[in-house]
């Protein structure tokens, strides 16, 4: 496999872990000069926003509102109303835990360290780290910064043993030689911040494995996709056949540990095999999550073919009515049930937002109204 710039970055690594095929697809952002179409989703271009929010803030001494803006400006295709003021929060957050006593060394800086050489060329350990700072009364104490927007709070374990952190500290001592301690900061803009350390030794050793890691990825020059957590957002899942091959392999094993005992052919689970059945769980919920996905977007191909195309494939447009009531007769339905109707009709935050997205004062009230009710308990795995 062909690394592209002869360099790679931490990102490309643990996709890579994940599914060899799908890295192989995503580098192409950088031979084809563009990214690849799940680099720009809903899901992840908040913390682009962000990190663009707090960059144009420090660069260009802009004021919290211009920095927003022209977050907002390059960046509103992917942005939802209540996103302009988590900006705005996060932004504010950042102001107030900015340091004092430093000096800046890097302000959203990629750097490229070697790793090895391969057949008279060299592969580079490439990273872009939001914030380097230098202690103006400790010349070569640095503090390195990381600012994470995720809604999804880390443990002080998780941050220690992040690989990004880590594969981060290593690169920072080789890229500025003056530097003679680090403290890193993981920065969880909507929680805390969390300082994290590491030693010459273990510098050592997350470079040893960044090596491996990298000729693994180079000595494969026949990547078979693997089943994981991201199948079901994955670009590549209408054609992969792992997750279908995989959904397979658990039904037939569901089958096999829990066969149907009832007439209707019900699911009976037997009590002394529970232990097995909970160790299947997660891969049954992800293969689910892989097959639902993909049903959606054959649907969706389907409805977009023309008519003779959908019935060549078997397939029509079926009739869809509901029944819905109007707003004069939801008036009618008040004078009749009087305030027991407001127990009846509820409405949800979604359609607020859909509704009033262009009135945001309006939305923000209504959604600020809103109260948390008491619903069955969701079953969640433990750190999760």
């Amino acid at each position: 496999m062909k690394l592209p710039s002869n360099q790679v970055g931490i990102s490309d690594i643990n996709t890579y872990r994940d599914c060899p095929v799908k890295f192989e697809y995503a580098i192409r952002r950088w031979t084809e000069g563009s990214e690849p179409p799940e680099a720009k989703h809903r899901d992840t271009m908040y913390g682009s926003a962000i990190h663009e929010a707090i960059h144009l803030a420090e660069a260009e001494v802009l004021t919290d509102e211009e920095a927003v803006q022209r977050a907002f400006d390059e960046f509103s295709q992917y942005l939802d109303p209540e996103d302009m003021k988590r900006l705005e929060d996060d932004l504010a957050t950042y102001r107030r835990r900015d340091y004092r006593g430093v000096r800046t060394i890097a302000n959203e800086t990629e750097v490229r360290v070697p790793l090895f050489k391969v057949g008279g060329e060299t592969i580079y350990f490439r990273g872009k780290l939001d914030r380097v700072y230098e202690r103006v009364d400790s010349p070569g104490s640095f503090i390195h910064i990381d600012y994470k927007s995720s809604k999804w709070r880390k443990t002080e374990k998780e941050v220690h043993e992040d690989i990004q952190m880590w594969a981060y500290n290593m690169a920072i001592f080789e890229w500025w030689p003056e530097c003679q301690s680090l403290t890193q900061v993981y920065d969880q803009l909507m929680y805390g911040a969390i300082p994290t350390r590491k030693s010459a030794a273990q510098r050592a050793q997350i470079k040893v494995w960044l090596e491996r890691q990298v000729r693994a990825i180079l000595n494969n020059q026949d990547p078979k996709p693997t089943f994981n957590d991201w199948c079901p957002y994955c670009p590549l899942l209408p054609d992969c056949p792992e997750p279908k091959r995989t959904a397979e392999f658990a039904a037939a094993r569901l089958s096999a540990i829990a066969p149907p005992e009832e007439p209707d052919g019900k699911l009976v689970l037997d009590p002394d095999l529970m232990d097995v059945y909970v160790a299947e769980l997660p891969e049954l919920q992800k293969a689910k999550k892989a097959i639902e996905e993909f049903e959606a977007k054959v649907k969706a191909a389907i409805k977009d073919m023309p008519e003779a195309v959908r019935a060549y494939h078997g397939y029509r447009l079926g009739g869809r009515k509901s029944d819905a009531w109007t707003p004069e007769a939801l008036r009618r339905a008040h004078e009749i049930m009087g305030d027991e109707f407001y127990a009846l009709v509820k409405m949800t935050k979604g359609r607020v937002k859909e509704y009033l997205g262009s009135d945001k004062p309006k939305m923000e009230e209504l959604v600020a109204r809103a109260e948390k009710e008491a619903r069955q308990p969701p079953v969640v795995r433990l750190g999760e």
